[in-house]
């Protein structure tokens, strides 16, 4: 029993530091592609517009026996 509690242990720390270095993700191709300053937060270079968000960007109304809803925004 204690060895293979031995065992289990070490193969959770190499997968424990395998994870750890999967985690160092290098985002320069990121900086580069949009010309980052180093400065700016990041979400000024979102495009957040429906044209670019995809068909279900625009919020549709529920209709009920087709009459709009007065509290509906």
């Amino acid at each position: 029993m204690p060895g293979s509690l031995r065992k289990s242990s070490i193969a959770i720390v190499i997968l424990m530091k395998g994870i750890c270095l999967m985690g160092q993700v290098d985002y320069s191709w990121w900086n580069e592609k949009h010309n980052w300053d180093g400065v700016s937060n990041w979400t000024d270079y979102l495009i957040i517009t429906p044209a670019y968000m995809g068909p279900n960007a625009l919020p549709v109304p529920d209709l009920t026996d087709g009459i709009l809803a007065t509290n509906t925004s």
